[in-house]
């Protein structure tokens, strides 16, 4: 008889799939940071971009590395605008694990001002 996995959460049962469990392990193992991105209505960068982590640094401990990555997105989203949330991802992905050889999730949240 086959048998597979079959996910409990909460009053969810078999209703989460892999791709949940996954991003909860990663969460688990190297936390996420937000990042917000100001932009204008050319989608062009209208202010500082924020970040903010969580189980990934503590904030006091990483405020060098927070700064350098804002200066590395900054510059990314001058020279490629502020058009997919794909190219923050990447940024910052391929930032941290430079830095950290950590993986945090990255949130961004585009905002427009």
């Amino acid at each position: 008889m086959p048998l597979k996995d079959v996910y409990v959460d909460g009053s969810l049962v078999g209703e989460i799939g892999d791709r949940v469990v996954q991003d909860r392990e990663r969460l688990s193992q190297n936390g996420f940071v937000l990042c917000y991105v100001p932009v204008d209505r050319q989608r062009r960068l209208a202010g500082e971009v924020r970040l903010i982590s969580q189980g990934f640094m503590p904030m006091d401990a990483s405020t060098r590395l927070m700064e350098k990555a804002k200066r590395t997105l900054r510059r990314t989203l001058k020279k490629d605008g502020c058009r997919q949330q794909e190219s923050i991802c990447k940024t910052l992905q391929d930032f941290f694990y430079r830095q950290t050889r950590s993986r945090p999730v990255i949130l961004p949240h585009v905002v427009r001002v």
